[in-house]
């Protein structure tokens, strides 16, 4: 199995094509049914994935900086290859797509949003709370605290 997460892990491979074209290898259901089974081998599985958009980081940087068929030479002299660059562009939107499916915190573009709610999913509550209602659940630490937090702000204005 670590063989498995070590290819994964370093190359830009799917599951589906290690499990058949490496040597030794367990089918895909067998894989996946293991994976069910285990959580560790889960766990282990979903860090590969991370690491497997770190890897495809760095080929994006190779893909961007590689210039070698951007030009090809005709009998009228060097001729922008654009089918070459359009590629190029493609090979570099696949890979950003799946590197914010596999870490979106860190490689997502889309959004994020959170919603907050109250008790079961219904509206939050607020309570209007007075200054001596508020007092009256604070320790006396905490209002000392307040005190010179209050001193210093009325300092600080004057």
């Amino acid at each position: 199995m670590d063989r498995i997460y070590q290819i994964l892990a370093t190359s830009e491979r799917g599951i589906a094509d290690i499990l058949m074209k490496e040597p030794n290898m367990p089918g895909i259901t067998v894989f996946y049914e293991w994976l069910d089974a285990d959580e560790q081998l889960a766990k282990k599985y979903a860090r590969a994935k991370e690491l497997q958009a770190e890897y495809s980081e760095g080929m994006l940087l190779q893909i961007a900086d590689d210039s070698r068929n951007d030009f090809m030479e005709t009998e009228k002299g060097d001729k922008f290859n654009g089918e070459h660059v359009a590629r190029s562009k493609l090979r570099i939107e696949a890979r950003q797509w799946l590197m914010g499916k596999l870490r979106p915190k860190k490689y997502g573009t889309e959004k994020q949003s959170i919603e907050h709610t109250g008790k079961d999913g219904g509206a939050i509550e607020h309570k209007d709370v007075s200054a001596s209602d508020l007092a009256k659940k604070l320790s006396r630490e905490e209002l000392e605290q307040m005190a010179i937090l209050a001193e210093k702000i009325q300092k600080n204005d004057t």
